[in-house]
């Protein structure tokens, strides 16, 4: 997929590429949603094939709504369906930590940063039960 293919399917608005990795901010039920590639350049963000991209698209409502299952589950005791936090990012990351890639979720502040928790989610879109939990 190219660039601008990519571009036009995410609605990007913005778009970085430096020495970390390929960074997008695309739009998602309205509202920001931002594409991190860690450690990929350019050329690999556009290798993924032209079907990942469209099925990743196509079917984001659905991994979202099984990654807040997941996130659902995992908090059970304490959260509602209304307590799920709102997808702000899909990670992927060169080193393969997130599989595939990774929904992430932001939750709050906490005295040591940003808490986000994140659902891995391999090749055939299936997830990992498993939360990530990560601080920035």
């Amino acid at each position: 997929m190219t660039k601008n293919q990519l571009m036009d399917l995410w609605k990007i608005t913005e778009w970085d590429a430096n020495n970390g990795g390929v960074y997008a901010t695309a739009q998602y039920n309205g509202k920001p949603l931002y594409l991190n590639f860690s450690g990929y350049s350019e050329n690999a963000v556009f290798s993924l094939s032209d079907s990942f991209w469209q099925t990743l698209h196509s079917n984001l409502d659905i991994l979202d709504k099984q990654a807040q299952g997941i996130i659902l589950k995992y908090f059970s005791e304490t959260e509602t369906e209304n307590d799920v936090p709102t997808l702000t990012d899909i990670c992927f990351d060169a080193s393969g930590c997130y599989n595939a890639f990774a929904l992430s979720y932001y939750t709050e502040e906490s005295p040591a940063g940003e808490l986000y928790l994140l659902v891995r989610f391999d090749d055939a879109f299936q997830p990992d039960s498993n939360l990530i939990f990560e601080v920035y």
